[in-house]
Parts: structure tokens; C-alpha cells; sequence
């Protein structure tokens, strides 16, 4: 789950070193409007698929301050309240760390019909009366190995393009 820091030292021509800042990116981080880390199973046992929201890093400013970011979760097709799941909201950061696990009840034939719809949304403020999307992904779950568990960077997609 870690992120390589990316820091170290690079010598100029002259022999003088210059100490390189660490870039807190996920591993091959694009541009864009930020990645997205969760890890996804599916527990047997209790037959229920397990997501957990990890962080979220190098997400796109949207006005002069930074947002107040936080996920959202809906599995298609439904759009009911069971569906839906969200994190709380990080105050004021690009970066934030959620660490936060989701379940819902459902058999596996039924989980790998369905696609997860991330969202990265930001808190509105004060004036605004709409929240923020900062990026979208969508995960086909018959695409993805539900018994591995590990975690995943993705890389979100523009809030106003479609699955």
C-alpha cells in the first residue's frame, strides 16, 4: 500500500547537489484528474463484496482553495440507497487518505454483474449548493479478480466523460 517517495540527491555539471523533493504519485501516475486507490474482494464466507477506499493522490485543484474531497460508491445498475457508499470527507487537500471499508450483501454471480461507480467529490461550500466532482471511475467487477484483495491504484477519468 505504500508510495515510493520518489526523493534523492542529483549532481549538477559543476559537482553541486541538489537534494530532489519527494513527489507523493502513485506508481505510474498520469496526468489527469488524479488516481484513485481501493482494494476489492469478495469474502465467501459472508457473502458480501468488501471495498476499501485507500487514498486518493494528485487530484486537480478546483478553485483558489483546496477541496474537501471524500468518495462516493454506488453499485450499478442499482441507484437505491443500498447501492450507495461514501467516505468522509478529508478537509482541505490534493492528497487525502480515507482507509475506510464498504460492504455489501450479495452473491458473487451477482457482485460480477455489477459495476462499481467511484466518485472523488469535493464538500461543497459555504455559497455553492452543488458538490464538486473531481473525478469518476468505473469498474467492471466481471473484469476484476475478486478473491485477490490487494490494493489498486486507477487512474480517474474527467467528471464529464461516461463509462
Amino acid at each position: 500500500m505504500e508510495e515510493p517517495a520518489g526523493g534523492g540527491e542529483q549532481s549538477s555539471p559543476g559537482g553541486l547537489r541538489h537534494r530532489l523533493l519527494p513527489t507523493d504519485s502513485a506508481p505510474g501516475a498520469e496526468p489527469g484528474p488524479g488516481r484513485l486507490q481501493l482494494s476489492l474482494w469478495y469474502h465467501g464466507d459472508g457473502h458480501k463484496l468488501v471495498a476499501i477506499v485507500h487514498a486518493c493522490r494528485r487530484l486537480r485543484p478546483v478553485g483558489k482553495e483546496p477541496p474537501d474531497p471524500f468518495v462516493s460508491l454506488l453499485l450499478l445498475p442499482e441507484r437505491g440507497r443500498g447501492a450507495k457508499r461514501k467516505t468522509s470527507a478529508q478537509r482541505r487537500t490534493l492528497d487525502p487518505d480515507f482507509n475506510e471499508r464498504f460492504e455489501w450483501d450479495l452473491s458473487l454471480e451477482d457482485a460480477s454483474r455489477r459495476t462499481l461507480e467511484a466518485q472523488v467529490k469535493s464538500c461543497p461550500s459555504f455559497m455553492a449548493r452543488d458538490k464538486e466532482v473531481l473525478g469518476k471511475l468505473y469498474l467492471d467487477l466481471s473484469q476484476v479478480d475478486l478473491s485477490e484483495g490487494r490494493p489498486h491504484w486507477y487512474n480517474l477519468q474527467d467528471a464529464r466523460s461516461g463509462p
